[in-house]
C-alpha cells in the first residue's frame, strides 16, 4: 500500500485518525477496529509526522496515542496535563485496583463492570464512609463524571435512569496504561501521607 495521500481525497482510515485524538480506540468498534488493522503502515506514518506515536496493546483490545517528550520541540501538548484533586485521584486508584483485580480472578471476560454502588464500597476504606451525606454524594458523582471525561469509565444504559447508585459503569483498560504499578505505588503512598496530616489536623482541633 502506498504512502502516497490525495489531498483531493478523504483518506480510508480517516474515522480512525478521527476517534484516536478523540481518545482511545477499543476494538468494541469493529469497523475502525479493522480499518485500524488494515491501514496500520499509513496510519504510523501520519500519526510520526505530527510528532505522535500509535500505540497497540492487543491483548487488552485497545490503541491509543502517545506524545513523545522531545527537546527543541515547540508542538503543543495534543492533552494539556493537569493535576487530578484528592477525590479523583482516590477513585482512579480504587479503579485501577479493581481492575487488577478483576484480571487475576476472571479468564472469562476483560470487561470489568461495577455500578456506582459498587464504586463507592471500594472508597469507604478511603473515605471513613462519607460518601453517604448528601453533600459528599454530589462531590461523587463530580468525580464519577471527570472519570468519563478522562475515559476511565464508560456509562452504560441503566434501566433506572433516576438513581445514580444503580448506574452501571465499563471501568475501561486504559487506565491500566496511564496508571502503571510504579505510579499506582507513588499515588497510594500520597494519599496515606494525605490522610496522615488530615488526621493529625483533626487531632489537634480536637474534632
Amino acid at each position: 500500500m502506498s504512502d502516497e495521500f490525495d489531498p483531493s481525497q478523504t483518506l480510508p482510515f480517516a474515522s480512525v485518525i478521527l476517534k484516536l485524538l478523540q481518545g482511545p480506540l477499543y476494538d468494541d468498534d469493529p469497523r475502525n477496529w479493522a480499518l485500524l488493522k488494515d491501514h496500520a503502515v499509513p496510519l504510523n506514518t501520519w500519526f510520526a509526522q505530527m510528532g505522535l506515536k500509535l500505540v497497540w496493546v492487543k491483548e487488552d483490545g485497545l490503541a491509543y496515542l502517545t506524545q513523545p517528550d522531545e527537546e527543541g520541540t515547540e508542538l503543543p501538548r495534543l492533552v494539556k496535563r493537569s493535576p487530578l484533586g484528592y477525590d479523583a485521584t482516590v477513585l482512579a486508584v480504587v479503579l485501577r485496583d479493581a481492575l487488577e483485580e478483576f484480571d487475576l480472578s476472571s479468564a472469562d471476560s476483560r470487561d470489568l463492570f461495577l455500578t456506582a454502588r459498587d464504586i463507592q464500597t471500594r472508597l469507604s476504606p478511603y473515605t471513613g464512609g462519607r460518601w453517604d451525606e448528601t453533600r459528599a454524594w454530589k462531590q461523587f458523582e463530580r468525580s464519577l463524571n471527570h472519570m468519563v471525561r478522562l475515559g476511565f469509565l464508560r456509562g452504560t444504559p441503566t434501566q433506572d435512569q433516576g438513581d445514580l447508585s444503580r448506574k452501571v459503569f465499563q471501568v475501561m483498560r486504559i487506565l491500566k496504561i496511564k496508571l502503571g504499578p510504579a505510579a499506582l505505588e507513588e499515588l497510594k503512598e500520597k494519599i496515606l501521607a494525605y490522610q496522615g496530616k488530615e488526621g493529625s489536623a483533626s487531632a489537634a482541633s480536637g474534632t
